[in-house]
């Protein structure tokens, strides 16, 4: 004898099933299709921080304890502004303000940054330490979208180095004391 089984008929999906399937992944990868072309091409509000460039120019060394000014430019690149934007300045130890009060955080309003505009801000600081010391400020843009209560930030560090000494102290003593 030899054994017996008994046939396997293959299962097709009715004709108007595969119809249906087919109009169904057409109409979806339309659908997706017209979703990536009007966020391509609408305008649409969409803001990033890669889109926005904050610009560093100062001195690359100072003599320790002159004033050295720091320009900082902020470009919004984005289609949208940007508003209630502010720079927060974190100095590093032993930094000081033209009027010779101690440095730690200063914050400075910038205001409104409209689509494709830059905006110039300037800060000054003495910086007091060794020779060769590197000086590091962390310049932070905090800003806010329109009808919108979250804050955004972009970084940036700006590096200093102390050509000399803040100041030195010598003392000249005789070679032997009686």
């Amino acid at each position: 004898l030899s054994s017996w089984q008994p046939e396997e008929k293959e299962k097709k999906l009715p004709k108007s099933m595969k119809n249906i399937l087919i109009a169904s992944v057409i109409v979806l990868s339309l659908i997706l299709f017209a979703g990536i072309l009007y966020f391509a091409l609408s305008g649409t509000n969409i803001i990033s921080s890669r889109n926005i460039d904050i610009e560093i120019k100062g001195p690359s060394s100072i003599e320790g304890g002159k004033l050295a000014t720091l320009s900082i430019f902020i470009e919004n690149k984005n289609k949208t502004a940007i508003e209630m934007a502010d720079l927060i300045f974190e100095f590093p130890e032993n930094t000081f303000s033209s009027g010779g009060d101690s440095l730690f955080r200063q914050r400075v309003s910038v205001g409104k940054i409209n689509p494709g505009e830059t905006v110039k801000k300037i800060t000054e600081a003495a910086f007091f330490g060794l020779g060769e010391e590197e000086k590091i400020i962390n310049i932070t843009l905090e800003y806010r979208l329109a009808d919108s209560n979250a804050i955004f930030a972009k970084e940036e560090d700006y590096t200093l180095k102390l050509s000399t000494p803040s100041f030195g102290l010598s003392v000249f003593l005789p070679k032997e004391i009686n």
